[in-house]
């Protein structure tokens, strides 16, 4: 891969942001969920996993633990509305996929 990148021509700034990116995808897809206060919630069982994989794409452990937990509703008032474990394990996998897949994804603004 950085044979490619090299060939291509990708700036070192690229191949680490994608290095990292990647990093990041495999280690979100490492977290593991436990059943919480109730069947209702869940709670991270491998916090140290989220907290480097949130250093991966440069965002707040916090933040990465609030998203993985639960949802947000509401427009002009938010509620925070708790995954359970499936729910939550759905919503990491989609937005790990997510992430992997834009990734690559070339705009037509970048041609």
């Amino acid at each position: 891969m950085q044979n490619s990148m090299r060939v291509l021509n990708f700036p070192d700034e690229d191949k680490q942001g994608t290095f990292k990116i990647v990093a990041g995808v495999l280690h979100f897809g490492n977290v593991k969920f436990s059943e919480g206060k109730s069947e209702e919630s869940c709670v991270i069982a491998n916090e140290e996993v989220v907290d480097h994989a949130a250093a991966m794409f440069g965002i707040e452990p916090s933040d990465a633990k609030r998203c993985l937990t639960s949802r947000f509703m509401g427009a002009h008032s938010v509620v925070v509305v708790p995954y359970n474990v499936e729910q939550a394990v759905a919503a990491r996998d989609a937005m790990i996929k997510r992430v992997y897949a834009d990734l690559f994804q070339v705009s037509s603004e970048e041609l």
